[in-house]
């Protein structure tokens, strides 16, 4: 006796698998411009790169011989691929199979993505186009069932809670994402999504059902909403951009928590100097000023372009925020838009700053600083949006936060202020070391602050020190524990007393 029919059902499965919902639906799935899966998976991934888990997963019909002759795949499609040479997990729902509303397989095999990436601590991308469970439930197949999970069960949001803190997680929603695929599309240090996708804890009749509202999916999650709330970051015009930009995120980042961003060899030299700075900040501290040239100008340039990829642009405008590369080596950048209330701190702007400074301390990325702030937001709506509370927390986040999370040792901020001697001068002094480097416009009132050169001149400095902050022969092949952060902190602060 042989297992012949056994192994012949498994290929029969994974055939199967690969016509996903039938030529039907994916066929309507294009009508809509919108891609497969399948055909994400292959766009963003290199060339023959992708390796799939439990391609034969699914729920299976037999005969009363016990011959095979339907199968329904899983909805959910993951496996392991690579990302411009670099290994990555890969997941999403499948739309084509129920709406990408999980079947059983394709729940188990969702729940599994996260535990995978924390196994083998690899990046995590997500590509989100579907629902959360059914809302009929059980009741809808009277013939089945209920499948369920015991009661000692581990809760699904473990999983998704501890990928944040440990490996890179990008998504996208390239579709409509609503129920649980929604939590994990907002569950990620980045996300995007594309024009005609939308985000939603509960659909339409949900909402109306439960409160009256008719509303359309654009109208209650669509870009628009969710741009400007700061649950989606970015906007993107099609698929091919929304997962481009996944793969311009992930090069600026380690592969986990306990490694350092690789360092890119960079024709940008470190001293280039750009006289136009002289004329981009007003001598007049009342007029405004475009911040992100500055921030063009300054940062490294790969083919002919600025190396800054801004996120979270449409929440909280008074700050940008984003990733960039400094004589090759990935930082992140925080600055204030003057166009904005000034670039006075705003209650979202301060949500902004607490996660982003989390995301830096998660990853090892130094911060550069352009300041142009003269404080928290004032007047009734921003004393009744909180923004004393999240900015006071903000701060407080960012600088206990690198003390413990970050690694101690050369792992410091540099500043480049225009505005608030007070702001300027207290944000310096708030951290557990110095910053490296301090930049002043002439326009700046007089205050503590060293430099008061011309950005041309001085702004090269930022560059150069970069790697007096943060030199290759001196990572850790592992980020230090929490008790050893703690020992070097001391350490430190003996030694400046």
């Amino acid at each position: 006796m042989s297992w012949d029919k056994e192994i012949e059902e498994i290929h029969l499965r994974r055939k199967l698998a690969k016509q996903q919902g039938g030529a039907d639906a994916v066929e309507k799935q294009h009508e809509k411009g919108r891609l497969t899966i399948r055909e994400r998976i292959d766009e963003l991934l290199d060339a023959d790169s992708f390796n799939e888990l439990g391609e034969a997963a699914g729920v299976p019909e037999y005969d009363a011989a016990g011959n095979l002759t339907g199968f329904q795949p899983a909805n959910f499609i993951l496996g392991f691929g690579t990302v411009n040479g670099r290994k990555v997990i890969i997941g999403g729902e499948d739309f084509t199979v129920k709406g990408g509303s999980p079947n059983p397989a394709g729940l188990r095999k969702s729940v599994y993505t996260e535990k995978l990436a924390l196994d083998y601590k690899l990046p995590l991308i997500q590509l989100h186009e579907g629902g959360g469970g059914s809302v009929g439930g059980a009741a809808q197949e009277k013939n089945r069932r209920p499948l369920g999970e015991p009661v000692f069960s581990q809760s699904r949001f473990v999983p998704l809670a501890q990928t944040m803190g440990i490996v890179p997680v990008a998504t996208a929603a390239l579709g409509p994402v609503a129920g649980l695929p929604a939590a994990r599309l907002v569950a990620s240090h980045f996300s995007v999504m594309t024009q005609n996708a939308a985000l939603l804890i509960a659909g339409p009749q949900v909402v109306k059902r439960a409160l009256g509202h008719e509303l359309t999916k654009e109208e209650l999650g669509g870009p628009q909403v969710h741009l400007a709330s700061g649950a989606v970051q970015n906007l993107a015009g099609d698929e091919a951009d929304a997962l481009a930009q996944i793969a311009r995120f992930l090069s600026y980042v380690p592969d986990n928590c306990y490694q350092f961003p690789a360092s890119r060899p960079t024709q940008d030299a470190p001293d280039r100097c750009e006289d136009a700075l002289a004329g981009i900040v007003p001598t007049n501290r009342r007029q405004p000023f475009q911040m992100r040239k500055i921030l063009d100008m300054v940062l490294d340039r790969e083919n002919g372009e600025s190396s800054f990829f801004e996120m979270g642009r449409k929440f909280g405008p008074s700050l940008i925020t984003g990733v960039a590369r400094l004589n090759g080596e990935s930082v992140g950048v925080i600055a204030n838009d003057c166009m904005y209330y000034a670039g006075a701190m705003t209650a979202p702007a301060a949500q902004k700053l607490r996660r982003f400074a989390d995301f830096c301390n998660s990853f090892h990325l130094p911060i550069i600083s352009f300041v142009d702030e003269p404080g928290f937001m004032i007047g009734p709506d921003s004393e009744a949006a909180g923004t004393i509370r999240f900015g006071t927390e903000a701060i407080a986040r960012r600088f206990c936060n690198r003390a413990c999370l970050g690694p101690v040792c050369k792992f410091e901020s540099l500043w480049c202020c225009r505005a608030s001697p007070f702001r300027a001068g207290r944000l310096c002094c708030l951290g557990r070391a110095r910053p490296v480097a301090h930049c002043r416009w002439r326009a700046v009132l007089p205050s503590p602050l060293p430099a008061r050169l011309p950005p041309r001149l001085t702004l090269p400095r930022v560059r150069k020190n970069l790697k007096t902050c943060w030199p290759p022969a001196n990572r850790p092949s592992r980020a230090p524990r929490a008790s050893a952060c703690m020992k070097l902190l001391t350490r430190a602060r003996r030694g400046r007393s």
